[in-house]
């Protein structure tokens, strides 16, 4: 049998003020139960605090968001553990490929130096080598060339000697021939050419083996001679190592 309306329209009410109700209740004792999470361990509900027949599946209701929240929670944690976990041995592993790679530098560095250093001390070595055997030849040169120059000197001493040997042999010469010239003078021949006029005015000039009168008197290797050509007496000085007595 169908119902009225106006009672159906009730009923309807009826029921939604329950659903509202009941939706309140339930809302209520969510907040109450996050406000004793934030104060302390969760309190128990008296049976006094029960309202209705369907206590235990709102309390059932309402713990699972609570556990759902600590799962999520602890999985963040856990990803977070995890996460800073694997920063931490990427670092570490960075840092230790670091120090490997400054392992390596610095042992190249060090072959790098050592290698420098052995450079430095043969080309010192080298430098030093080269440099005493420049001076050793350098004083081989200057050796060579003082025994060249006392040579050239001995010579040159030698020839004077020789000179002077044949000036003074020469001077004798012509003294032993003048010394027996008689106080007058005396006849002797040339024995040479002698070209008086090479030496200016005052000079006679003879041939080889024209016969020369030469006056006494003789100055340092020359004497005075006189010359009979063409009905003419010359006269003039004579080198005496150009003319013999007869």
């Amino acid at each position: 049998m169908a119902q009225p309306p106006i009672i159906v329209f009730a009923a309807g009410i009826a029921v939604g003020a329950a659903a509202a109700s009941t939706a309140f209740i339930l809302s209520s004792r969510k907040r109450k139960r996050e406000d004793s999470d934030d104060d302390g361990p969760e309190k128990k509900l008296s049976p006094a605090d029960s309202t209705g027949p369907d206590q235990k599946s709102t309390a059932a209701d309402g713990k699972k968001p609570q556990e759902d929240a600590a799962a999520a929670e602890k999985k963040r944690q856990d990803g977070k553990k995890h996460q800073e976990e694997a920063t931490r041995r990427q670092q570490e592993a960075e840092e230790k490929k670091h120090r490997e790679e400054k392992g390596r530098q610095e042992e190249a560095a060090a072959v790098a130096e050592k290698k420098r250093q052995e450079h430095a001390a043969e080309k010192k070595r080298q430098d030093a080598a080269a440099a005493a055997e420049k001076l050793e030849k350098q004083k081989l040169q200057e050796k060579a060339a003082a025994a060249a120059a006392a040579a050239a000197e001995m010579k040159r001493r030698e020839a004077t000697a020789a000179a002077e040997r044949k000036r003074r042999q020469e001077e004798a010469a012509a003294s032993n021939r003048t010394s027996g010239a008689a106080s007058s003078g005396q006849w002797g021949v040339m024995l040479a050419d002698f070209d008086g006029s090479a030496y200016g005015n005052g000079y006679l000039s003879a041939r080889s083996g024209e016969h020369i009168f030469m006056h006494p008197g003789g100055d340092g290797g020359w004497g005075s001679g006189q010359v009979e050509r063409n009905g003419t007496w010359c006269s003039g000085w004579l080198p005496l190592s150009y003319w013999q007595a007869s």
